[in-house]
This record gives structure tokens, C-alpha cells and sequence, in this order.
């Protein structure tokens, strides 16, 4: 699963703003107490003015950063996602999960004059 997750994150996040894909010489901002075998494979940074909220994307969850605080969200929990109505002004999606819905901000554009949101392309 973990080659399966790396590859679906590794291709949907390439061409976004903020993602930057873990290796040798890149670590994540900040330190996670991670599962037994899970493992990092990039994060996501906001632009100003939520550069301080992060998305990290590991073998089997997305951690949501937000300031200090750090939430982790198996893969396995996400049942789908709430599919905003316009890309005007939106700032994130909500996911939904089995303990009910949570909001991950992604917020960056990318393409010319910023065309396409990072989350829904």
C-alpha cells in the first residue's frame, strides 16, 4: 500500500504551489510522532497569508498542521470529500472521514494568472 499511496500523492501533488516531496536531503518542517512503519512522503505549505498551516502526506494519513497543533487523519478514515461549489475564494475542502468532517486547507493556485486551484486542478 505504501508504494500505491506514494505513487497517487507523488502524481496529484507535482504540479501544485507549495508541495515538496521528502527525500535524502529535504525534511518535514516540523516533527511528527509517526506509526510504526508509516512514512513521510512530502508536504504541502500554504501561501501567505496560511503559510503556517501544513498538510503532510505519509504512507497511511494526512497530518493537518495548524500552527502548533497537529492532527493526523488515516487514509483509511476518508470516506469522500465535499466538493466546493465555485473556485472563487476557496481556501481548502472538507473531507469526510468516519468521525464525521474536517477541513484541510490547501489554498495555493498555480498555471497562468493562477488559473487552477492546487486542490481541484
Amino acid at each position: 500500500m505504501t508504494l500505491l499511496t506514494y505513487s497517487v500523492v507523488r502524481r496529484h501533488m507535482k504540479n501544485t504551489s507549495g508541495f515538496t516531496l521528502c527525500d535524502e536531503g529535504s525534511r518535514p518542517p516540523l516533527n511528527l510522532r509517526l506509526a510504526d512503519g508509516e512514512s513521510v512522503i512530502g508536504w504541502y505549505r500554504n501561501p501567505t497569508p496560511w503559510e503556517s498551516s501544513l498538510l503532510v502526506f505519509t504512507s497511511t494519513a494526512i497530518w493537518t498542521v495548524e500552527g502548533g497543533a497537529a492532527e493526523r487523519i488515516a487514509l483509511a478514515d476518508i470516506l469522500g470529500y465535499e466538493s466546493p461549489g465555485t473556485k472563487e475564494g476557496v481556501s481548502g475542502l472538507r473531507v469526510r472521514t468516519r468521525g464525521g468532517f474536517r477541513f484541510m486547507r490547501v489554498a495555493g493556485s498555480y498555471g497562468p494568472a493562477g488559473k487552477y486551484k492546487d486542490f481541484i486542478g
